[in-house]
């Protein structure tokens, strides 16, 4: 961004603070009221490029609705996508590659590439794009890359851009134990367990940010940490103000917010693509939701409900 791009933004930018935790993916911005099925194509390629246009992740989180959960609706969002991608790449060969005719999976059921000139780089003569699910690595040795076909490419330098475990895998390498001595590693091994993404039952005052079971992956990042953090601002001083001593969640909290989840996650896409966003990257683990999808505004006026008399907690005086 251009300095001059940067300073546009100041006379409002307190608007688009307060905005932004309005909405459901932490970014000030509207999404259309029309049904993407009710809007003519020309509409649709009219918002489509205003928010490509506007960079970040608008086109993902101010799109219409139902691109999250109706396959042809996200097709149709795809589709022009792929468009934009094949007008910017001579090389149709690496510009199929890069946005196939068919999709590996609904488009924005993983998070979305960040990118100003991704594909013009790609396109240049001088840069191989290599299909590894068709023709995977087979071995590295001390000056390059053999493939499975047999052609060994020299490297000076390999970057490694693999998966990661996400949410429950930074937890669980703390050491963290429970009020009977049981590692937290142990108590999510066969799945996580949450109260609101901000508690677990068993570790007394212990709160998490940027958790599973919030919407951590869908959200600014920024926004949903300032939203918890608040949150728990608020709760301690309640706690401070009424001489308790800890504060926990029940299981059956657990459960109930867990069903949550899970509910809200069998009405979107996300459910049928493998990615960081629900443990499918990480083989042996389990694949599940763990994602509050309703939003920044409404996850935070859940949080702020359930301050009102510490429903679903145990609270110790």
């Amino acid at each position: 961004m251009t300095v001059e791009e940067q300073e546009a933004f100041y006379p409002n930018l307190a608007q688009h603070i307060r905005g932004a935790r309005k909405t459901g993916g932490g970014f000030y911005g509207i999404s259309p009221e029309k049904s993407i099925f009710n809007a003519t194509p020309e509409e649709r390629d009219q918002l489509w490029s205003r928010l490509a246009a506007a960079g970040g992740f608008a086109l993902s989180v101010n799109n219409y609705r139902e691109a999250a959960m109706d396959l042809e609706a996200n097709r149709l969002v795809y589709d022009w996508w792929r468009q934009q991608v094949h007008k910017r790449m001579k090389n149709k060969e690496k510009a199929e590659l890069m946005a196939p005719k068919e999709p590996m999976y609904p488009i924005y059921t993983k998070r979305p590439p960040l990118e100003q000139d991704l594909y013009e780089m790609i396109d240049r003569d001088n840069v191989e794009l290599v299909n590894l699910l068709e023709n995977p690595i087979e071995a590295f040795d001390a000056s390059g890359i053999k493939t499975k076909d047999g052609v060994h490419r020299n490297h000076d330098i390999i970057a490694l851009a693999t998966g990661f475990d996400s949410y429950s895998g930074t937890m669980t390498r703390m050491g963290l134990k429970n009020t009977d001595g049981k590692d937290l590693k142990e108590c999510w091994q066969k799945g996580v367990w949450s109260y609101l993404g901000l508690m677990v039952h068993g570790f007394p005052n212990m709160f998490m940010v940027y958790s599973p079971h919030a919407p951590t992956p869908i959200a600014n990042g920024p926004t949903i940490i300032e939203a918890q953090v608040e949150t728990i601002a608020a709760y301690i001083k309640s706690l401070e103000a009424q001489g308790v001593k800890s504060l926990e969640p029940t299981h059956e909290a657990e459960i109930e917010w867990k069903k949550t989840i899970n509910d809200m996650y069998d009405t979107t896409l996300v459910k049928n693509t493998d990615s960081w966003w629900n443990a499918g990257n990480i083989p042996g683990k389990q694949k599940e939701a763990l994602i509050f999808l309703g939003g920044v505004e409404m996850y935070e006026n859940i949080l702020l409900d359930k301050l009102d008399g510490f429903k679903g907690f145990i609270v110790k005086m």
